[in-house]
């Protein structure tokens, strides 16, 4: 059970030992995981009036002391930036304002050499800006001069600083500060041959912030961050520069209309003729398939032209000629198309490489347009690309290909039912590629009941893959269509031979596998009609020894699969073909098992076992002592199992209660229509009699639970270093 708040009194002692944290603690994330569970107490209304209560700013003072070590410090300042914007947190500000020395603090620590300062101080600062109409705030901005700050954290020697100094140029800009605005032209203004990596990155910092805001500054960012202006950052000789550019491009994009799209891939075109290395043809299609992602439905024209040169790419390069290039899928190029194409099949000729990078480009721009307007073009390019030796030699070609046909494939329904068998057929399509295209075929499932029985022999082909994942995906999709649709839509599925497959995977290798056969077999009995029972619970593979090898797996998920195909058996089955499988001793293992999942549904089965042999539903369950077993597993440490068992009794109790209504008649003695018992029954219903539902009832309730928790008293141990160093103080044991 998560926790989603904290009680008083273990937040109190968890802020009084805050300043007591030793620096000896070498790992970070003890402080990070403090602050979170710190954090956990402020969803109550009443957190911040209590803090307050308890002096929290005192707490704080302690912990900004100079001989304080520095993360304890960005613990405090963080958490009473988190105090600010909670329920009541203009209280807390209120507060700050009658103790000038923490924000004198912060406003002189801002520019700290430790680093995990000045993130918080920004983070601070950051959320005290919802009172920015507030003269308190805009003394502390006078102090800490914005434009300056920064200028000065934008272009901090720390990723995560300057990240939080966007957030902040972000907050403030609202504003409308002057000296902000100032600040943005003067970055964009900075010549580009003189800047530094760290400069760049601060100039797009401030571009993709201005971008993501109102109406107000998405101008500014239109007007002073043009493409032209964006170019030099796009071809850049830093990556990370030109990762950054490229989401500021897309941003860009995103505002633009037909004839600056159009503009964009004349410019990239004259770019790639050029200069025709590898990095600048990547760089361009990376900026191409950025304007497909936003322009594909107010631009289609242009977004076409451009998935046309990509797929005619992909398919050159596959063919040391045009003319040996499987044009008839793709249509006829256009002269420009032809050739760049040609130039750029030429360029690489020499470099598979580089080559099959700007494969994976020309792929992820056919998959963003068919995320909006898939055709049978891209569709049976994408699947002809498949057959491809140099497509199955690289993965991520393969899985942005198979991305692609699947995306385009969504928009003809009738295209899946033909193309979709073979793709899962084919053994050239790895376990990740299978997993998308099996997805595609539950939803054409779906809309299809006559889609199952071509599906099926695909399905058989790949449960008898070499890869273990291909087969578990296999056997899972089947599953999982015959728990989520109707039998109607995947009564195809289930065919004899199906079951032959999963009953032989039971002795898979694999346990994943082993586990997925299992499902597949208890959905067939849960979801599936009278002739699909028959088949499982008949079938030979599933013999007594079959179903007690997968009872005492070594694997824990493989016996809970079991434990629930048992159960289907016994809900299901007129047969007793089932029981054969199971004895006192392997119901005692399986109760007595480390996982609490599969003591969970061996609760639920002994339950149920119960309920047939003493309700006299099913003959020879006796030996088992399943109700016994039952009422033993009661003293179990997992709440969760002690709940099945709760459930399963009050279903006995219901039965026993039944069956003696049923038995009294109308107007006859009781003794002479009551069924005949065993002893074993009278034995099992004598002690059903003495459970105590009620103390039962109270020891599974979330308030109990949480007491046994609070009796635990850990709080005066989170913070302490042993002799040892991070040896216990984990912040996990609150939880």
């Amino acid at each position: 059970m998560a926790n989603t708040a904290i009680s008083a009194d273990v937040m109190r002692g968890v802020l009084e030992q805050l300043p007591l944290m030793s620096g000896a603690i070498v790992d970070d994330t003890r402080h990070e995981k403090v602050l979170s569970y710190m954090r956990l107490f402020l969803h109550s209304e009443s957190a911040v009036a209590q803090l307050l209560q308890w002096d929290v700013l005192g707490v704080v003072r302690r912990c900004l002391e100079p001989q304080m070590d520095h993360r304890v410090s960005a613990v405090a300042v963080r958490f009473l930036g988190d105090m600010l914007c909670a329920h009541g947190g203009h209280s807390a500000w209120t507060a700050l304002g009658r103790d000038p020395h923490v924000l004198g603090w912060i406003a002189s620590s801002v520019d700290s050499p430790q680093a995990l300062l000045r993130l918080s101080c920004l983070y601070f600062v950051r959320m005290a800006a919802r009172f920015n109409d507030d003269e308190q705030f805009a003394a502390l901005l006078q102090r800490l001069d914005p434009a300056r700050l920064l200028l000065r954290r934008l272009l901090d020697s720390s990723y995560f600083v300057s990240a939080e100094a966007s957030k902040l140029f972000a907050s403030l800009f609202a504003r409308a500060d002057a000296q902000l605005h100032g600040l943005a032209e003067r970055m964009a203004a900075w010549p580009f041959p003189a800047r530094s990596a760290v400069r760049q990155n601060a100039v797009l910092a401030v571009a993709e912030t201005l971008f993501a805001l109102g109406a107000g500054a998405r101008e500014l960012a239109l007007r002073r961050f043009t493409l032209a202006q964006l170019e030099p950052y796009l071809f850049g000789a830093d990556r990370l520069v030109r990762d950054k550019a490229l989401d500021v491009l897309e941003l860009r994009l995103g505002a633009a209309d037909a004839d600056e799209a159009l503009r964009l891939v004349e410019e990239m075109r004259r770019k790639v003729r050029a200069d025709l290395t590898p990095a600048t043809v990547l760089v361009v299609l990376r900026c191409l398939a950025a304007l497909v992602k936003q322009q594909q439905l107010r631009s289609p024209d242009v977004c076409q032209s451009v998935v046309d040169m990509a797929l005619s790419l992909l398919v050159h390069l596959d063919s040391p000629s045009w003319e040996h290039a499987s044009v008839e899928l793709v249509g006829e190029p256009t002269a420009a198309t032809k050739d760049i194409a040609q130039d750029i099949a030429e360029t690489l000729a020499a470099r598979p490489k580089q080559a099959a990078a700007v494969s994976c480009e020309c792929a992820r721009i056919v998959r963003e347009h068919c995320r909006g307007q898939p055709s049978r073009r891209a569709a049976e390019t994408m699947y002809a690309q498949l057959a491809s030796a140099r497509v199955q030699q690289h993965p991520q070609l393969l899985q942005l290909v198979l991305d692609a046909s699947v995306r385009a494939l969504r928009g003809f329904h009738s295209a899946d039912t033909r193309v979709l068998p073979k793709l899962i057929g084919s053994f050239a399509i790895r376990a990740p590629g299978l997993q998308g295209l099996l997805e595609l075929a539950l939803e054409t499932l779906e809309g299809d009941a006559g889609f199952a029985a071509q599906l099926e022999p695909a399905l058989r082909v790949r449960i008898a893959d070499v890869e273990w994942e291909a087969r578990d995906s296999a056997l899972e999709c089947v599953g999982r269509a015959l728990r989520t649709l109707p039998w109607a839509q995947t009564s195809g599925l289930v065919t004899r031979g199906m079951i032959d497959d999963a009953a032989n995977a039971l002795a898979d290798p694999e346990e994943y596998v082993r586990a997925a056969a299992a499902q597949l077999l208890t959905a067939a009995v849960e979801r599936g009609d009278a002739a699909s029972v028959h088949m499982v619970e008949r079938h030979a593979g599933l013999a007594r020894d079959a179903l007690a090898r997968v009872l005492a797996d070594s694997e824990a998920l493989v016996k809970r699969a079991g434990l629930d195909m048992v159960c289907a058996l016994a809900a299901r089955s007129a047969g007793a073909e089932w029981q054969h499988a199971l004895s006192h001793r392997a119901l005692r293992v399986l109760a007595e098992d480390p996982d609490f999942e599969v003591r969970v549904r061996c609760a639920r089965l002994l339950a149920r076992l119960a309920a047939l042999e003493h309700g006299g539903e099913l003959a020879g369950l006796g030996e088992l002592q399943s109700g016994m077993l039952l009422l033993s597993m009661f003293g179990d440490s997992s709440r969760y199992v002690r709940q099945a068992c709760l459930d399963g009794v009050r279903e006995l109790k219901q039965q026993q209660q039944q069956q003696q209504q049923d038995a009294a008649g109308d107007g006859e003695p009781a003794a002479n229509k009551r069924p005949r018992q065993t002893d074993a029954t009278r034995q099992f219903y004598d002690k059903l009699a003495q459970v105590d539902f009620r103390r039962l009832e109270q020891s599974l309730t979330a308030e109990h639970l949480y007491q046994e928790a609070l009796d635990t008293q850990v709080e005066r141990e989170l913070m302490a270093e042993p002799r040892a160093a991070n040896a216990g103080n984990n912040i996990l044991d609150c939880y």
